[in-house]
């Protein structure tokens, strides 16, 4: 049952995070009521359902029968998923397990309003930064070492490429990677968010879906990379321990 109530959950507030991605990009309130993003009408309680109400209606809109976006169930399904493996997988304790949902919301956020806008809002960052001041608080030194080091490499990238290879919100995000997991694991959300970014690029290439010189967003491979290491973030400090130096 409780895990039943943390899906249920993941996809109320996986609803509220498709508001928060819409209306940070176009700098609108959180107070108003929900409306329909193509006639404007005012959203009825019904039409709010995570889930329910998107194929209740078959994906499309109630009040003026356009399509609506499958990104509205998929960051409602993702986060839900992200909810139950992150309580269930992550070996922490309890009090730390509401933090890593909270971080999660964050980076489901971040992962889709860079996939969706090409924009990392700052607010974003600010939040997830407040969340991961108690993972900070653990080892003040490593985490700071590892923001600054990580930090300076994104802004020597975006720099010496002028803004070409990254955008100045992807620099933000590497910094608060760096603070939130410290050095060690920073640098290997880092290495993960390449990899993986250099694979989806090249394939992309292959089947002309971009072209060489086009840019693809690099904040959803970041959020990736984190949350890698958050799941197998023991198994990773130990071959890092085995083949490069032992850890105390």
């Amino acid at each position: 049952m409780f895990y039943i109530f943390l899906f249920i959950s993941g996809l109320a507030v996986g609803s509220f995070l498709n508001v928060v991605i819409d209306r940070l990009t176009y700098n609108e309130s959180f107070f108003g009521r929900s409306y329909c993003d193509f006639c404007r009408t005012q959203l009825k309680s019904y039409d709010l359902f995570p889930l329910f109400s998107f194929f209740m209606y078959k994906g499309i809109s109630r009040c003026c029968g356009k399509k609506l976006s499958w990104y509205y169930p998929i960051v409602e399904i993702s986060t839900a998923l992200l909810f139950v493996l992150l309580w269930t997988f992550v070996p922490v304790a309890d009090i730390y397990r509401f933090l890593y949902l909270a971080i999660g919301a964050c980076l489901i956020a971040i992962f889709f309003s860079d996939l969706k806008y090409q924009i990392i809002p700052d607010e974003l960052l600010i939040v997830y930064t407040l969340f991961a001041i108690p993972f900070f608080l653990m080892n003040p030194l490593d985490h700071l070492i590892g923001g600054i080091v990580i930090f300076g490499i994104f802004q020597f990238i975006h720099s010496v490429t002028k803004g070409k290879a990254m955008g100045y919100g992807d620099v933000k995000f590497a910094l608060v990677i760096g603070l939130f997991q410290g050095l060690r694991l920073g640098a290997l959300s880092m290495y993960f968010a390449f990899l993986l970014g250099g694979i989806m690029g090249i394939v992309l290439v292959i089947f002309h879906k971009k072209k060489p010189k086009s840019m693809i967003a690099f904040g959803p491979f970041l959020v990736i990379g984190v949350v890698l290491t958050i799941f197998f973030e023991k198994t990773l400090l130990q071959i890092i321990g085995q083949y490069f130096y032992p850890l105390r």
